[in-house]
């Protein structure tokens, strides 16, 4: 279910929730046909919301994270101190790499926000500024990738295989890049 309070802390509806119908909207519907539901309306409107993203993807065109996401990822090992961190942000003007471990498995992600401002001489290593990954497997449905990346304010999304390992990245300019094919199309 999408966040009921904007993230920029406004009076808005989160984006997400601009869209569809609300609780209030639901009940009212409900009462003018006048039906009742067996299930509260905030759990029918989490239904009609699962239903949504489902009409979306199909909108979507069935695109899947494996369609649209980078495959060659730069990663940083867990044990990579502060100054090759530093090197590897430096060297590739990213907002975030994940973080793996020797077997290859997402282990979590590192921002360059985490980076920013710490002395070159902290004895840090990647696994101890990473953040939880919160990566997707392969298969997962643009639309899930849109309200992840959305709603919880990712910048990338690491996508991982089905035994964990780093298959490829999703950023906010694939989605766009993705959705601006789909809106061409049609």
């Amino acid at each position: 279910q999408p966040a009921a309070v904007s993230p920029q802390a406004t009076a808005d509806p989160a984006p997400a929730r601009r869209l569809g119908l609300t609780s209030d909207a639901l009940s009212a519907i409900l009462r003018d046909m006048n039906l009742a539901a067996n299930i509260g309306p905030e759990d029918m409107a989490r239904v009609i919301a699962a239903a949504q993203t489902q009409a979306a993807s199909a909108h979507l065109g069935g695109l899947k994270a494996a369609d649209i996401m980078s495959r060659d990822v730069k990663t940083l090992p867990a044990d990579a101190p502060l100054t090759d961190i530093a090197a590897l942000f430096r060297s590739h003007p990213v907002k975030a790499f994940p973080v793996v471990s020797a077997q290859g498995i997402c282990i979590g992600i590192l921002r360059a926000e985490t980076v920013l401002g710490l002395p070159p001489d902290q004895a840090v290593t990647s696994r101890d500024l990473m953040q939880p990954a919160n990566p997707v497997g392969v298969a997962t449905p643009l639309a899930s990738l849109l309200y992840q990346i959305n709603e919880l304010r990712q910048s990338s999304v690491p996508v991982v295989d089905e035994k964990g390992h780093l298959a490829g990245i999703v950023t906010r300019s694939d989605l766009i890049a993705a959705l601006a094919r789909v809106i061409a199309e049609t």
